[in-house]
């Protein structure tokens, strides 16, 4: 494994580890200043209930799990999304490392969105430069396929296998939070 592949392991554990101790102290702070009195939700849909953390983030509490988003549904409704369609039981989340484009904080909330219902995910990568032991595999590969790929245009769409999340960083949170709230029945 070359040292951009050990640090790109790194970027993604600290991540992860960044989404539990998020979901750790959720009770903290939702609670004013300590005290036994819990913040309004700052949107509601369908029954859920969409919370704003000290963070800058939001929180939708699905089913008594908390799940970190970026975006409430209010912002990001104009992203229209057909029907999803994975193997139940498991999902590659391909991208390119060489990309300039960040995206380990997408990747790690659709990770943990399939988790949660139940997916083994497996990462891989579009190409073998810069990508060390992950498998590489391309959208006629394999049956379900999330890709993350950079571009100058918000776009979701359909490709072989693949269902392809396009855009700059911010474009790709945004999708990924839309997907995410699909994948769980919110939208």
């Amino acid at each position: 494994m070359t040292k951009k592949d050990n640090k790109k392991a790194k970027i993604l554990m600290a991540v992860f580890i960044a989404v539990i101790m998020i979901a750790g102290t959720i009770g903290y702070i939702f609670t004013d200043s300590g005290s036994n009195q819990k913040v309004p939700p700052i949107e509601t849909l369908n029954g859920y209930k969409f919370y704003e953390t000290d963070q800058g983030i939001y929180v939708v509490d699905y089913n008594g799990q908390l799940i970190p988003i970026n975006y409430l549904p209010s912002q990001i409704s104009d992203i229209e999304i057909q029907d999803i369609i994975l193997n139940s039981g498991f999902v590659y989340l391909l991208y390119n490392p060489s990309s300039d484009v960040s995206i380990d904080w997408p990747l790690q909330k659709i990770a943990s969105i399939l988790t949660i219902k139940g997916t083994k995910v497996n990462l891989a990568c579009t190409t073998e430069e810069k990508c060390g032991d992950i498998p590489v595999i391309k959208c006629n590969d394999k049956q379900s396929i999330i890709e993350f790929r950079p571009g100058n245009e918000i776009k979701i769409f359909s490709e072989d296998n693949c269902l392809v999340l396009e855009g700059s960083e911010e474009d790709i949170n945004k999708l990924s939070d839309k997907i995410g709230l699909k994948l769980l029945g919110i939208i």
